[in-house]
C-alpha cells in the first residue's frame, strides 16, 4: 500500500511539474510573439500575430491572395462602429484591426473576424490531431489489406464482430448461461460493430 501511494505521489508531482512547465512555455510563447492579450490562436485558420489594447494583428490563410474575401471582410467589419481601422495585406495574409478598447474587448473582435470570414465551422469541426489522422490511416491500410486478403469476405469490423460471436458461443458452451457478463457483452459488442 505504501509503495502504491509513493508511486502515486511521484506521478502526481511529475504531472504538476510538467503542467507548470507547459504553462510557462505558453506564456513565454504569447509574450514572444506579441500576443500580450493572450488571445487564442487557431492554427491554419486564424492566428494571432500580435495584440495590445486597441490593436490586433491576425494571420488568416483564407485572405492570402484572395481579394474578394478581403474586400468583403473590410466592408463588413467597417460597419461595426467601434472599429477605427481595418487593413488587410493579401500578400502576407495579415489583418490589422484597430478598435476602441473602452467599448469592446479583443475576444469579441476576434470572434467577429472568425464569423465574418466563415471559418468558425472549420475551427469547430476540421481540427483533427496528427495521432488521430495517422491511426485512421493505419487502420484504413489494415482494413484494406484484410479485405484484399480475404477476397472481400471480411473487413476489420466484421472480423472482430465474428470473433466476438465465436467467443460468445464458446463461452456459452464452456460455462453455460449462468456466467455474466461474458456472452451477453460479446454479443452486444458484435451487434454494435455490425450496426454502426
Amino acid at each position: 500500500m505504501t509503495l502504491i501511494s509513493r508511486r502515486a505521489s511521484i506521478f502526481l508531482t511529475l504531472c504538476l511539474f510538467l503542467n507548470s512547465m507547459n504553462r510557462n512555455k505558453e506564456e513565454l510563447k504569447n509574450t514572444k510573439n506579441g500576443n500580450t492579450l493572450k488571445l487564442p490562436s487557431f492554427k491554419n485558420a486564424l492566428e494571432v500575430k500580435s495584440s495590445i489594447e486597441g490593436r490586433v494583428r491576425f494571420f488568416a490563410p483564407i485572405v492570402k491572395s484572395n481579394e474578394a474575401v478581403s474586400e468583403s471582410l473590410i466592408s463588413q467589419i467597417k460597419k461595426i462602429p467601434v472599429i477605427k481601422k481595418c487593413e488587410i495585406n493579401i500578400i502576407t495574409g495579415t489583418i490589422l484591426i484597430e478598435y476602441d478598447s473602452s467599448q469592446v474587448d479583443a475576444q469579441t473582435i476576434e470572434g467577429a473576424v472568425i464569423k465574418l470570414l466563415g471559418i468558425d465551422k472549420f475551427i469547430d469541426e476540421g481540427r483533427v490531431s496528427t495521432v488521430k489522422k495517422e491511426s485512421d490511416s493505419f487502420m484504413s491500410a489494415v482494413n484494406n489489406g484484410l479485405y484484399d486478403f480475404t477476397g472481400g469476405l471480411f473487413d476489420v469490423k466484421s472480423l472482430v464482430a465474428v470473433l466476438f460471436i465465436v467467443g460468445a458461443i464458446y463461452d456459452i458452451k464452456r460455462f453455460g448461461l449462468n456466467r455474466t457478463p461474458g456472452y451477453p457483452t460479446l454479443l452486444w459488442w458484435s451487434s454494435r460493430l455490425f450496426l454502426e
